[in-house]
């Protein structure tokens, strides 16, 4: 089993990327390399999120304009907790709406 690296690219700034295309490579190269466990963005153009391994389990969360992961063990998570509480709730509302809707459809399978 292997690591996991989640990218998120905003549709509006792709020609950033098509302009630099070896700037973004490089970025994603070392946010995947990287031991750190840190949130990577390319100029407002991508959200690369921390690799896990496999055998983790990570909930992403997109809601507003970002896409935000929600782990307990994360010190990335625990940030976003500790400076935008108000985010971080409507962050754990998504989550909690989409158990209920998920969990309503799977009964009605």
């Amino acid at each position: 089993m292997g690591y996991l690296t989640t990218i998120t690219i905003y549709n509006d700034d792709f020609d950033n990327i098509q302009k630099e295309p070896e700037h973004f490579v490089e970025n994603l190269s070392l946010a995947m390399s990287s031991g750190a466990e840190r949130l990577f963005t390319l100029s407002n153009t991508v959200i690369i999120q921390n690799p896990r391994h496999s055998s983790e389990s990570t909930v992403y969360v997109q809601t507003g304009n970002t896409c935000v992961e929600l782990n307990p063990y994360s010190s990335v998570t625990m940030d976003l907790m500790r400076n935008n509480p108000e985010f971080f709730r409507e962050c754990l509302e998504v989550m909690k709406k989409n158990i209920l809707v998920l969990e309503q459809k799977i009964k009605e399978e």
